[in-house]
């Protein structure tokens, strides 16, 4: 059950994975902790609300504060700290506004 936690924001990563039964949750603590590198975040600052299967996506709640530097890293071209991931980030939203595609 995900509850509304005042004071963060939803935050999601679109991950291509054809084949899900794959995909390990390795790969969500990877990106977590790159969020919390560079945003210097704590641990109670960045949760994982859930994980949908198909393209995998995860959904993170993060504290309000480190959204203006999460949006400022994925605008200049910084979202390549990601590479490293065994599947390709498709998309980033923060709640529905697109901040980074692959498409770009």
């Amino acid at each position: 059950m995900i509850y509304l936690l005042l004071g963060y924001t939803k935050v999601q990563f679109r991950m291509h994975c054809p084949e899900s039964s794959i995909y390990t949750n390795e790969e969500v603590e990877t990106i977590r902790n790159v969020l919390k590198t560079v945003t210097n975040a704590k641990d109670k600052d960045i949760i994982l609300s859930g994980v949908k299967k198909g393209s995998i996506i995860a959904i993170f709640r993060i504290r309000s504060d480190f959204i203006p530097k999460l949006r400022q890293l994925f605008m200049s071209e910084c979202h390549k700290m990601l590479q490293p991931l065994k599947h390709k980030i498709l998309e980033v939203l923060i709640e529905d506004e697109v901040i980074y595609s692959s498409g770009k």
